[in-house]
């Protein structure tokens, strides 16, 4: 594979443990690359918030109940 063949994505992995397993959940990837998971507060147990940026763009999602 030459220098030029090389193509690089990140894509952020989000990951929920429900006591017994880890599994794949859906997180936004708004650009084709670079696209961070910088954290993760969970304020209470139906109070969590996720932060992190795409190319310099702030990302902030939350989920409650």
């Amino acid at each position: 594979m030459t220098e030029n063949q090389l193509l690089v994505s990140i894509k952020t992995l989000t990951l929920h443990w429900d006591g017994s397993v880890w599994s794949v959940v859906p997180s936004p990837n708004p650009g084709p690359d670079y696209n961070w998971l910088d954290g993760v507060a969970a304020l209470s147990g139906g109070d969590v918030w996720a932060v992190g940026n795409q190319d310099e763009q702030t990302l902030a999602m939350s989920a409650s109940d």
